[in-house]
């Protein structure tokens, strides 16, 4: 798939594409951590998240990816992630693994309720255990998101 178009403002980029083969368009809003995380080698030198939030067809995906670093996998919904919403009570969210098997991407249940608080919050925190890591906090400024 190729970009059809893309658009940045302060906080977010928003993506377009089309899939060549069948034409099934897929909207795409992405935000880059302020923060990075520190791992050994051989993912050291410093990782960054994104949080992205995408929509093919009428199926909505919240999601984290890593530049560099493994989560932990979880298949069957069974890990979770600790999300707090600008200063707001800290809320638990079940993930699971990619369906390619990726370890640098896990998708966040609850998408819709999800992208509901994202477009509420101006700062967002990610605390999740990374492959032998524990406890790390992804940061992410989310003001402004306009994602229908």
């Amino acid at each position: 798939m190729e970009a059809d178009s893309i658009e940045q403002t302060n906080n977010w980029t928003y993506e377009e594409t089309v899939d060549e083969m069948d034409g099934t368009k897929s909207k795409f809003a992405s935000t880059g951590s302020t923060n990075t995380l520190q791992f050994a080698f051989p993912y050291d030198g410093g990782s960054t998240g994104d949080l992205v939030v995408r929509k093919t067809g009428k199926k909505l995906d919240v999601y984290l990816k890593i530049s560099k670093g493994q989560f932990i996998s979880s298949y069957t919904w069974d890990r979770t992630v600790d999300i707090k919403f600008d200063d707001g009570k800290t809320l638990q969210y079940a993930y699971g693994s990619s369906s390619d098997y990726s370890s640098d991407v896990i998708f966040l249940d609850n998408a819709a309720q999800l992208l509901s608080k994202l477009k509420a919050a101006k700062q967002v925190k990610i605390k999740i255990d990374f492959y032998q890591y524990s406890g790390q906090v992804l940061t992410f400024n989310t003001e402004g998101l306009n994602f229908k």
